[in-house]
């Protein structure tokens, strides 16, 4: 990036976000801002910056290959859609000193691959059941 405008890209604001995203290592950096009191900052001036020339942590390659950046200011996330984001992974904890944010890397937002087309097998029905004996269970009944 030089001296233009930073690119525009898509922000989408979520209230929570999905389980999947909570991995181990979000649960410990999110215990460790708490402990050290990571205060996060508003999310459109870590953007900013985070996206800018002064974000000298994360390379422009990296920054401009951002296409899209979802967060859950509930959950202190902010995922960005990439396909070249381990630079992100590699400085996460500078990322958190820095914004009070966790830093989730993903190259599709949430779709899952495609489904290969499985060869159908033939499958015996299942067996039915049969009932062998039916009784009434009493309280005297073992008396």
């Amino acid at each position: 990036m030089s001296n233009e405008e930073p690119p525009s890209i898509p922000l989408e604001a979520k209230t929570e976000l999905n389980s999947s995203y909570k991995i181990t290592s979000y649960l410990r950096k999110l215990k460790m801002m708490e402990e050290k009191k990571i205060l996060q900052k508003p999310i459109k001036e870590t953007v900013a910056h985070f996206l800018s020339n002064e974000n000298k942590i994360i390379p422009d390659k990296v920054k401009e290959s951002i296409s899209k950046i979802i967060y859950s200011e509930k959950d202190r996330i902010i995922i960005a859609i990439t396909d070249a984001g381990k630079e992100i992974i590699w400085k996460r904890a500078q990322l958190i000193k820095e914004y009070g944010w966790f830093f989730f890397v993903t190259a599709s937002e949430g779709k899952k691959g495609k489904k290969k087309n499985k060869k159908k097998r033939n499958r015996t029905p299942p067996k039915k059941e049969e009932t062998l004996s039916k009784e009434i269970y009493s309280k005297n009944y073992l008396l």
